[in-house]
């Protein structure tokens, strides 16, 4: 038998009570229920955007109820979620982006500044993603997280992953 993160979610979903809480976060509550139906709706937007099994996911945010979402989603989607340091200014931005190879990143909108201004030097990014509020020229993560939120019928892989990057003072 073999499994991919993906399945790691869904199990758990099938395992609890959908009124079970899932996620507590700066006073933002999911249920397993909301939780399952809300990454099940991203990964169909993520996949929509025409990412394919293996793509990155750029998560350019804050500790929130948002990130484990997004991380969540991207798994079940059969992409790779890739943290970013919110410390970064426009230029380690540009490099982490580029390097991942990201094709979407969602952003904190407290950070829609850099976002605009990496924009348009990072033609690789198909879905840009304003997570927290709405900011003007970005799709809005709770619009993305909400339809269809059944199980999606994918098959994922074991070989599945997901980026790591550290910085400080080694350098990039």
């Amino acid at each position: 038998m073999s499994f991919g993160y993906g399945d790691v979610f869904d199990a758990v979903a099938d395992a609890v009570q959908p009124d079970d809480p899932a996620i507590f976060c700066d006073g933002d509550r999911y249920t397993w229920g909301e939780f399952t139906a809300a990454s099940n709706a991203l990964a169909r937007s993520f996949i929509a955007a025409g990412l394919k099994p293996g793509a990155k996911v750029a998560q350019y945010m804050r500790n929130s109820a948002s990130y484990p979402l997004v991380f969540v989603a991207a798994m079940k989607a059969r992409l790779a979620p890739v943290n970013v340091n919110y410390r970064y200014g426009p230029d380690e931005l540009a490099y982490l982006i580029d390097n991942s190879d990201a094709e979407i990143v969602v952003f904190d909108a407290d950070y829609a500044d850099n976002a605009r201004a990496l924009k348009p030097r990072m033609p690789g990014v198909k879905l840009w993603v304003s997570a927290g509020a709405r900011t003007d020229g970005f799709d809005f993560l709770d619009d993305l997280a909400t339809g269809d939120g059944s199980r999606l019928d994918i098959r994922r892989s074991p070989d599945d992953m997901f980026l790591l990057y550290t910085g400080g003072t080694t350098g990039m």
